[in-house]
């Protein structure tokens, strides 16, 4: 397994945090996603196909295109790992799809996204235009070139929204991030959402759990889960234990990924 990793050029690096192309294998298997607060465009280059489930015992959907977006704020999807031999991934920052797709993923209200609903025709065919490019190198700029293409132009981030995205993922609770910027809550629950695709307390919440996965890593067999959600800072391990739940609709201990790099087809966040 291998991962090619591109940091994303100026004009695309305040909303971008980096572009990957990966190739490797898994078994046939069923992977949980977590919510992670980011959104993800994922391109499956070893097939126009992408099998996905919304929980753990529904049945298998498929998007023919092989380009989808997985909403940040999705905690449903379960993604077929087999299919995925090869793959280009582009990794948003909280609220970076935003100028791309035209709105926050989430507010499609759907676990997945095809790409083609959004761009159209081109969305169907670039996956055609990644898979031809004769190296990641190449496949990454070409994603890039995609990314431009669509954005909305003046390409520029909020600096309310993109304040209140950093100060929320340190723990800074929303009255005070609000109160820091100068802007009343209601105001920046609007401009926060209409970008983001959540809340500013619910995207907290989910930041916070991608913290735990993270201080989990590598240790959830051992105990791990307890000490992480000390480091994070969750009351007590029933409270982390009721958040994982209503978050990512499992407990802590049925949740064993097989993605354990952190940038195994960008799906971490």
């Amino acid at each position: 397994m291998g991962v090619v990793v591109r940091v994303s050029s100026r004009p695309l690096a305040p909303f971008v945090e980096r572009l990957g192309y990966y190739t490797g294998g898994f078994a046939d298997g069923w992977e949980p996603v977590p919510p992670t607060g980011t959104d993800h465009l994922l391109v499956n280059l070893a097939c126009g196909d992408f099998r996905w489930r919304a929980g753990a015992a529904a049945a298998v959907a498929r998007v023919r295109s092989g380009a989808v977006v997985v909403p940040g704020s999705e905690g449903r999807v379960r993604v077929d790992l087999g299919q995925w031999r090869s793959a280009v991934f582009v990794c948003f920052r909280p609220g970076g799809a935003y100028p791309f797709l035209g709105m926050p993923p989430a507010a499609a209200g759907r676990p997945l996204l095809d790409l083609q609903e959004v761009w159209g025709r081109e969305g169907e065919l670039l996956r055609d235009r990644l898979a031809g490019a004769p190296t990641a190198e190449a496949a990454l700029l070409a994603m890039e070139d995609a990314l431009l293409t669509h954005a909305l132009m003046p390409l520029r981030p909020d600096p309310v929204v993109a304040a209140a995205v950093a100060a929320l993922d340190r723990g800074m609770p929303v009255g005070q991030v609000a109160a820091k910027l100068g802007v009343s809550q209601s105001t920046l629950l609007r401009r926060f959402t209409a970008q983001v695709g959540l809340p500013p307390k619910r995207f907290a919440r989910v930041r916070r759990l991608r913290r735990l996965l993270a201080a989990a890593h590598g240790r959830l067999g051992d105990g791990g889960w307890a000490g992480a959600a000390a480091e994070c800072g969750y009351f007590d391990q029933a409270h982390m234990i009721a958040d994982f739940r209503a978050l990512a609709l499992m407990s802590p201990g049925q949740y064993r990924p097989r993605l354990t790099e952190p940038y195994d087809l960008g799906l971490s966040g």
